[in-house]
């Protein structure tokens, strides 16, 4: 990166950054091996040795300009990468000994890469502290998604149907005349948008009279809005009969299609409050933060969709100085003894899933040199 300034009004940060990952992994094919319900040796056992590689040029440019002492508006252009998990694509395939359930990484995934635009306004003020508003917008291409494939081949035929996606290892001998459910990771081929607002406020009370002077306030809000069209795959019936077969027998085969869905993992509305005190060497904090439902999978119909419920948390910390360095310290989270529900459908009423992680405190002794 350089920096280029004009005056003391406008600063522009162009750049670039190049990033290239390699991989290489050791994985295995098996398929689960039982009799009488006794785990024996795996079936179809092949050793897999996969490498991966992907390089990236990034470019980056961000423009500051101070109109005044007390304003400072942000523009940035600039390219990120997320990058999947180790266990999505670590070439490990496996089938179940009922030959109806297949779980495969996808050894040919590529990080998700996002083009961003970003627009922040600060005011800077003794009475109003900080106050920030920004908008953002984000293209994100190859968007990561589990996806789940009822596979199925033509009966009577050596036609696959529909190809599976490139990257899972599946033997050809499973395909041959079978039918199952594969649960795998997928680059989305549709571009997924996200884009909201956030807005966030800083202030410190010392104009208030005697000890109300240390009270510090930290507001945040985001409003955000995501869209995509995930990648599916369902099996459909034909109208094609089966030759030689008496009555008739209609083929089924693997159909590529789509749907719009929120992008997963992201919820509409944030929030974060702290109400704070700060008194010579204590200080004190009181947080509630909010989040919406959000989805975590998306399913061919709308009604098995799988969802997140909002979620609401209070949190208390304290920190008290007593010289030499020394410092006390105690940590209170989840006072409201929040939990986790996930639910299958958009009804929000019957969770099918529930996680407590309850009360937890930390107390402790914090020595700076």
């Amino acid at each position: 990166m350089t920096e280029l300034n004009y005056d003391q009004f406008i600063t522009l940060l162009p750049g670039v950054r190049y990033e290239r990952y390699f991989s290489a992994y050791h994985g295995e094919v098996f398929r689960d091996n039982k009799v009488s319900n006794v785990e024996q040796a795996p079936a179809d056992l092949n050793y897999l040795y996969v490498e991966r590689e992907n390089e990236f040029w990034l470019p980056i440019v961000h423009l500051i300009v101070t109109p005044t002492d007390w304003l400072k508006i942000r523009l940035a252009r600039t390219e990120t990468l997320t990058q999947p998990d180790y266990l999505m694509y670590a070439p490990i395939t496996s089938m179940n000994s009922n030959n109806n359930y297949c779980r495969a990484a996808n050894s040919l995934l590529k990080p998700a890469h996002a083009k961003n635009w970003d627009l922040s306004l600060s005011i800077y003020d003794n009475s109003i502290g900080l106050l920030s508003i920004s908008g953002f917008y984000k293209d994100v291409y190859d968007l990561i998604l589990q996806s789940t494939i009822f596979y199925t081949q033509p009966q009577g035929t050596d036609d696959p149907g529909y190809p599976l996606p490139d990257g899972l290892n599946i033997p050809a001998n499973w395909l041959h005349d079978n039918s199952f459910q594969i649960d795998t990771y997928t680059n989305n081929p549709a571009r997924a948008i996200y884009k909201g607002f956030e807005v966030e406020w800083q202030t410190h009370f010392w104009y208030l009279p005697s000890f109300l002077q240390g009270i510090v306030l930290n507001v945040n809000y985001t409003r955000i809005f995501s869209e995509t069209n995930k990648q599916l795959f369902t099996v459909v019936p034909t109208t094609i009969p089966i030759p030689g077969h008496r009555p008739p027998l209609y083929q089924k085969q693997l159909v590529e299609s789509s749907r719009t869905a929120r992008m997963p993992d992201q919820p509409v509305h944030t929030a974060n409050i702290s109400l704070g005190y700060d008194y010579e060497g204590f200080s004190g904090r009181v947080i509630f933060m909010y989040q919406s439902d959000r989805t975590s999978f998306i399913a061919t119909d709308e009604a098995l969709d799988t969802f997140v419920a909002d979620y609401m948390r209070w949190d208390i910390t304290l920190q008290q100085k007593i010289g030499w360095g020394i410092q006390l310290y105690a940590n209170l989270n989840n006072l409201n003894n929040r939990h986790d529900e996930q639910y299958r459908g958009y009804t929000l009423t019957n969770p099918s899933y529930l996680e407590y992680y309850g009360f937890t405190m930390d107390v402790g002794v914090r020595f700076t040199l």
